[in-house]
């Protein structure tokens, strides 16, 4: 997670639009970091460097602002790269996301588990053939040039009704999530925080933990212990969290703001 330079800090306030972070951040030829709010310490624009962290887990109550979180990711990610460079799959079963990205992005939107199952498989076979084999250079390791096509960015929201008793279709993507950056796999995954002392054992959950993948916890009960590396849920304002990252440590946020599609 990157803190872009900034131009103008804003007050402090209990919503901020991400159009309004865009216009803080001093425009970098190649930039593709994806704005995602502000640091409430020093008012910056936080970012999240996608290339280097390609993974993102955020808990929290019902209405604390995950599906925000989510739409402000999926708007960076389609300014930042075109529908050639990134390909987008929506796993949403209460349609929360749904309209949010158009056609050329869209590899699939999935709201049912009847859906999921097939496509991801399909998803997490095609990936594994971007794994390098035995042939693949020095250099091209380097430069990740032994495959070509679009990174695939994998939303989930409501991840508790998605992993159930009889297990979650995106579990498939789990064996490839530590070569991520190697076969172009980018995981965002939404749950609530309520119950999630129990569920971050899930395969996928806790691969986010192994990998020290970024963690966001907005709202939620301290009563489910540390979510987060050694970070608890708290009462907070929607869209306010802590950002837990490796190289910042943790941080409070105000995660931007964007209006649902029409």
């Amino acid at each position: 997670m990157a803190r872009p330079r900034r131009t103008q800090a804003p007050a402090a306030a209990a919503r901020i639009d991400l159009d309004d972070v865009r216009r803080l951040t001093a425009p970098r030829e190649g930039d593709r970091r994806l704005l995602l709010g502000v640091d409430e310490r020093e008012l910056a624009p936080v970012a999240l460097d996608a290339d280097a962290e390609p993974h993102l887990l955020v808990l929290g109550d019902g209405q604390a602002g995950k599906s925000a979180v989510l739409r402000a990711l999926l708007r960076e990610v389609m300014r930042t790269r075109t529908p050639q460079e990134a390909q987008i799959v929506v796993v949403d079963y209460r349609r929360s996301l749904l309209g949010e990205v158009p056609d050329d992005y869209l590899l699939h939107y999935l709201t049912s588990a009847s859906q999921a199952r097939p496509a991801v498989r399909d998803l997490a076979t095609y990936l594994e053939g971007r794994l390098p084999g035995p042939d693949v250079t020095p250099g091209q390791l380097r430069n990740r040039a032994w495959w070509q096509g679009a990174e695939v960015f994998v939303v989930v929201d409501d991840y508790d009704l998605v992993a159930t008793q009889q297990g979650s279709p995106v579990q498939t993507l789990q064996p490839l999530m530590a070569q991520a950056r190697d076969v172009g796999l980018h995981l965002a995954v939404a749950r609530r925080s309520g119950g999630a002392s129990r569920a971050i054992y899930e395969p996928v959950l806790q691969s986010m933990r192994d990998l020290a993948a970024p963690g966001l916890l907005l709202s939620g009960s301290p009563d489910e212990g540390p979510l987060v590396g050694n970070q608890k849920p708290q009462p907070a304002p929607p869209g306010r969290g802590r950002l837990v990252t490796r190289n910042r440590g943790t941080e409070v946020v105000q995660m931007a703001w964007t209006d649902p599609a029409p």
